[in-house]
């Protein structure tokens, strides 16, 4: 499960970088149509129309923004403060609810050793925020994270979630699944 998610990031990285239809969500409230792609600064370019000039936005005025694409696809990006950064961070809405799971996918181009012979190696992290959180949960997925733990305590709240991590319904392949079975079956 946590291959096709990074899969479906990729993707969707590549497909939102150029102009898409979208929406933006301003910090007061308001929403905007038009096009708009991101740039590799967590900024987003947008233009009411595909022939006018874009402008730079970033979060002083934007909350998200939202991607429309081929059948009923949607992709949300949400600005996030990073932990120990003042700066904000466009990140993907994977889960949107009381809690949201954000994915952050680095690309790097790493060499094989010779300079005709690199590749590009995308690295995925993921992180959880409940409503009334300010600050990220990262998830470390990793052979050593430690996950399991900081899920249980993440989740304390809800036995249903709880009690399917400690019997192994939940791992570190459907977090995705995780988080939206807490957004049903824990909040009101």
């Amino acid at each position: 499960m946590l291959k096709y998610i990074i899969l479906f990031i990729a993707f969707t990285t590549i497909c939102f970088g150029q102009n898409q239809k979208c929406e933006l969500l301003f910090n007061d409230g308001t929403t905007i149509e038009g096009y708009g792609s991101l740039t590799n600064k967590d900024k987003i370019k947008f233009r009411l129309d595909r022939n006018s000039k874009p402008d730079t936005w970033d979060h002083t005025n934007v909350k998200r923004i939202t991607f429309f694409g081929f059948e009923n696809l949607k992709v949300t990006y949400q600005y996030v403060k990073m932990m120990f950064s003042t700066k904000r961070k466009l990140l993907e809405v994977v889960v949107d609810g009381e809690v949201k799971l954000l994915a952050d996918v680095k690309s790097e181009w790493m060499s094989l050793g010779k300079p005709w012979n690199n590749t590009k190696i995308d690295a995925t992290e993921l992180f959880l925020i409940k409503h009334n959180e300010k600050e990220l949960t990262p998830v470390n997925l990793g052979l050593f994270g430690n996950w399991k733990k900081k899920l249980l305590r993440y989740f304390e709240d809800c036995p249903e979630v709880t009690d399917g991590i400690k019997s192994g319904e939940y791992n570190r392949n459907n977090i995705k699944t995780l988080v939206e079975d807490y957004n049903i079956y824990c909040t009101e």
